[in-house]
């Protein structure tokens, strides 16, 4: 019974990976979002990025947050918030967190394994610490229907909530060297993390 609870749920990640858009997976729901808590504490616009939906998936999978970059309306970030599965409690925040970056990355390979993508590599990862906890950055390079992106992959976890943040762009010079993504995910996480009771 546990390996088919894992199977399951990495099955189910692995949608939110290879879709990186929550509105294609049949089992998310258009949420009000008065529903969650933690929307009352987010601002509508967050280093440029507005608030657009919020996305609610079956129990235990938690819900995800949309916001859009409003300089070109096409880049976008997903926050999921996710709780630890019971298989991973008991571990410390820096091996949950480095074994969710591991998943996050397989679930990208798996994604093009299975024809998501055509092509996927990771350019760069780093570490870094919003509010004392630790967080993971992926930079990643894909290629879907010969179009090239890149995308940006952070996890974290805290009061074991896990918190993934995915965004997506077109793929050139200007986006990769932008800072103003990494401004996003920071000043998100110190909210989400620091009002972690209403997540």
């Amino acid at each position: 019974m546990k390996i088919f609870r894992n199977l399951l749920w990495v099955s189910f990640v692995v949608l939110l990976a290879a879709c990186a858009t929550p509105s294609k997976i049949n089992s998310a729901t258009e949420s009000s979002e008065n529903t969650f808590s933690i929307v009352s504490v987010l601002p509508s616009n967050i280093e440029g990025f507005v608030f657009n939906s919020v996305k609610k998936y079956p129990d235990p999978w938690g819900y995800s947050l949309r916001y859009e970059f409003e300089a070109n309306n096409i880049t976008y970030a997903d926050v999921y918030i996710y709780p630890v599965q019971n298989s991973e409690e008991g571990r410390s925040h820096e091996n949950i967190v480095d074994a969710m970056y591991n998943q996050s990355i397989a679930e990208i390979r798996y994604a093009t394994q299975q024809g998501g993508y055509s092509e996927y590599s990771v350019i760069k990862n780093k570490s870094f610490r919003v509010s004392a906890r630790k967080v993971i950055r992926a930079d990643v390079f894909l290629v879907k229907n010969n179009l090239e992106s890149y995308s940006l992959v952070f996890v974290t976890e805290s009061n074991s909530k896990l918190i993934k943040v995915r965004m997506t762009m077109t793929d050139n010079e200007s986006n990769r060297k932008n800072d103003n993504w990494q401004r996003f995910v920071e000043s998100i996480y110190a909210i989400i993390i620091n009002n972690i009771d209403k997540a």
